[in-house]
């Protein structure tokens, strides 16, 4: 990604605020730390990525996940969103800060979801995934009938379903105790060794992302920051 802007506006406050993007790499096999205070544009950042928003200003966007090179600012030009869609569904695990489950599936069926919507039957990793994150129980439950930080584990293994390429990670471990954002964390770093895909995590928990795998990028995306993420200032 380089050169990418995005402008958001905010009604309630009556300004406006810009995301520059000038130039960042991610690279399959490693684990990313995106970091930043609350508001300084990492949600945006992870949604620019995830091919969801288009930014304001069109530079250089191209994604790899394969020996195929997609350029996604022509598919923005040319107004190709269900081209996009199905790159997300085959290539990229999202992973959102409130979880963004449908409340009239079952977890298992809202875990399943992805899979199902590219042709997969994928119940034994489902099965798999929800024993790492200690879920298996409620598999049969609606998402109102479970906790938040449930909530949470659940858009996760919904995210891993698919093996995808890119892993996008919004506060992953907002919404649970410790001892399970320690394993949120071991899990996402284990999966990108398993599979080689690229992660990249927004977190406020430094600490957690220092213990973890994390720590030899994240001395790297700390020193860029205020290029990659933090270039937000008041229009």
């Amino acid at each position: 990604m380089r050169n990418l802007v995005k402008t958001r506006r905010s009604a309630e406050k009556g300004r406006s605020f810009i995301l520059r993007v000038p130039d960042i790499e991610i690279r399959r096999g490693q684990a990313y730390a995106l970091i930043g205070a609350s508001g300084s544009g990492k949600s945006t950042f992870l949604a620019l990525a995830a091919m969801a928003l288009r930014p304001d200003m069109e530079g250089q966007f191209v994604f790899r996940p394969d020996d195929d090179a997609v350029n996604v600012i022509d598919l923005w030009r040319r107004r190709k969103a269900d081209w996009m869609a199905g790159l997300r569904r085959r290539h990229i695990g999202v992973i959102l800060q409130q979880g963004g489950l449908i409340s009239c599936l079952s977890v298992l069926e809202n875990i399943l979801l992805p899979a199902l919507l590219v042709g997969h039957d994928e119940r034994e990793r489902a099965l798999s995934l929800a024993a790492r994150l200690g879920i298996e129980g409620i598999l049969r439950r609606r998402p109102g009938q479970v906790s938040v930080g449930q909530r949470q584990r659940v858009a996760i293994a919904r995210a891993l379903i698919n093996a995808p390429d890119l892993i996008l990670a919004d506060e992953p471990t907002a919404s649970v105790d410790p001892l399970t954002a320690d394993g949120i964390f071991d899990l996402l770093v284990e999966l990108v060794e398993e599979t080689n895909a690229a992660l990249v995590v927004a977190s406020h928990d430094w600490g957690r992302v220092r213990r973890s795998d994390f720590v030899s990028l994240y001395h790297e995306i700390e020193a860029t920051r205020e290029s990659v993420v933090s270039t937000l200032v008041a229009a």
